[in-house]
């Protein structure tokens, strides 16, 4: 809905790194909200609802999350999403939906916002390891995804997941693919923990919103271990080796569930069952 660039409707969020700023000028409606009421109007359009947010029966355009600032996410599930999925129709939420996402360390849009305004969004910006800049997603991105059944598409751009700035943990990295590892780890970890640090209920589901998919990206650096179109079997293999260690030390987070499992969910299934729930005439793999 605003990638990289202002187009007046929507504010964006900073996605290009600081040494880029001399080649891309991203200043115009950076980390503005919606911006007219248009806007609103549109992804209404998009999501076949009338002013009052009910359906008009016209097929329904799922809207990407991605490059929308704090500022935007936060109009638009306040004025759309929490109250079509709290009130309107609660048995039927529209899902929200980030591709080429990571989470950021923190907890509300208020405080990345706020972060926005200050400055304070640099490349080296760091919340308990996690990079916090407002592209990424804070808890109530994580949250607005669980309650509405929606999908976190992970990403594997260094930046975003939160690349190591130096110190002890890049001194002991021999390879690309322990790197590739403590970052999945970390990633995972994060937004798993969330919906149990907040006492939801059902809070396995989470595993049912997480995808994940090796090979090139749409910018940035990705993780070297994944630049290959065909390394999906690798990725598989290490985010098992990451699920079983977090299940040693969080068997709560797993339930029944076993390693081996949600690695095949995140990685292939919940994509495809994700598209044949919310698109008519489509099927999941058996």
């Amino acid at each position: 809905m605003a990638q990289n660039f202002g187009n007046g409707l929507f504010g964006h969020a900073k996605s290009f790194p600081d040494y880029a700023d001399s080649i891309f000028d991203q200043r115009r409606n950076l980390n503005k909200g919606v911006i007219k009421a248009c806007g609103y109007e549109i992804v209404r359009e998009l999501l076949g609802l009338d002013e009052s947010l009910q359906p008009t029966g016209s097929r329904r355009i799922l809207i990407d999350f991605l490059h929308l600032s704090p500022a935007s996410r936060n109009d638009l599930y306040e004025k759309i999403f929490r109250i079509h999925n709290k009130n309107v129709d609660p048995a039927n939420p529209i899902p929200v939906v980030f591709t080429s996402a990571a989470y950021s360390g923190i907890d509300y849009l208020v405080e990345m916002i706020k972060n926005a305004h200050e400055g304070s969004e640099q490349d080296n910006m760091r919340v308990n390891g996690y990079y916090g800049g407002g592209i990424n997603l804070s808890d109530e991105d994580v949250l607005a995804v669980f309650w509405s059944k929606g999908l976190i598409e992970l990403t594997l751009e260094e930046r975003k997941l939160g690349d190591e700035m130096g110190g002890l943990g890049t001194m002991f990295s021999t390879s690309a693919r322990s790197k590739a590892l403590r970052l999945l780890s970390r990633q995972l970890t994060g937004i798993v923990s969330i919906p149990f640090a907040y006492h939801l209920s059902s809070p396995l589901s989470i595993w049912d919103t997480l995808s994940i998919s090796a090979g090139p990206g749409a910018g940035g650096v990705m993780l070297a271990h994944y630049r290959s179109p065909t390394s999906i079997h690798a990725l598989m293999e290490d985010v098992e080796e990451v699920l079983s260690r977090m299940k040693k030390d969080e068997p709560m987070w797993f339930g029944g569930y076993k390693p081996c499992v949600l690695s095949e969910k995140i990685c292939r299934g919940n994509a495809a069952v994700f598209i044949a729930r919310n698109f008519h005439g489509v099927h999941a793999p058996e």
